[in-house]
């Protein structure tokens, strides 16, 4: 099991720093108006194993992502099979 599932479902008054990083993520996407809110949005969430990325972008997910209609969050390894992940096979 990938020790960082655990980290995905914690409760947020449990996570400890989010919150700073977590706004400023937010107010990256938000930013824009009329047709250059409508373009597509890449933010890179980059650091060293075990410093929660993973964590902050599942709460940017769930807290963000309600404003869409279609949204997907997916966790792949290192060096994922980039056709099983396209595919929505298993990992």
């Amino acid at each position: 099991m990938d020790p960082r599932v655990c980290s995905l479902y914690n409760d947020v008054s449990q996570l400890v720093g989010i919150d700073g990083p977590k706004k400023e993520l937010i107010k990256l996407l938000e930013e824009g108006d009329g047709a250059s809110a409508q373009q597509l949005k890449v933010v890179s969430i980059v650091g060293f194993g075990g410093m929660g990325k993973t964590t902050l972008a599942n709460q940017i997910y769930h807290t963000f992502g309600k404003k869409f209609k279609y949204r997907a969050f997916m966790s792949v390894s290192r060096h994922p099979d980039i056709m099983k992940v396209l595919r929505g096979t298993s990992l």
